[in-house]
């Protein structure tokens, strides 16, 4: 592999630019993991509470 202080300035910024992305990426995919689990978790407690009439507080 070759050494990235060696490569020309567009392979440079190319690289930056896609470690970038994939960071995006991944900070995008668990913000969508937390709030689509938030919702299920929500969505069954409620079920649940109209279900039995009782709140669930906890």
């Amino acid at each position: 592999m070759e050494d990235p202080r060696n490569l020309p300035p567009e392979q440079r910024a190319r690289r930056f630019g896609r470690a970038g992305l994939t960071v995006a990426i991944i900070i995008a995919a668990i913000i969508l993991v937390i709030f689509v689990g938030r919702n299920l978790w929500h969505a069954r407690v409620l079920h649940q509470e109209q279900r039995t009439g009782v709140a669930n507080d906890a």
